[in-house]
């Protein structure tokens, strides 16, 4: 993952990461956009989690969130103009 790994238990904190990503692949229907190939970001929980994933853009930004157990999250402008935000519990292993 191009923006690293983290350990959703040392998250006490909000963290920020940069950088740029595009994507060609589409994503799955019920969320809007296009997915870069591989994961940029790799979110690892040892235990059940509350996540809190938000991104900031100028230009409309999608959030795409693949937890261990398969299911999709994925927000548009849930932060307002531009900008997703997923919140959502997820259980171990690595999404």
């Amino acid at each position: 993952p191009s923006l690293g790994v983290v350990d959703a238990a040392s998250l006490r904190e909000p963290v920020t990461f940069a950088g740029s990503v595009r994507g060609t692949a589409s994503a799955p229907r019920s969320c809007a956009g296009y997915l870069p190939d591989v994961p940029q970001l790799v979110i690892e929980a040892g235990s059940p989690a509350t996540v809190v994933i938000e991104a900031s853009s100028d230009t409309d930004t999608v959030l795409l969130l693949l937890t261990s157990d398969g299911q999709v999250r994925c927000d548009d402008d849930g932060a307002g103009s531009f900008n997703p935000r997923i919140t959502t519990n997820v259980p171990a292993g690595r999404h």
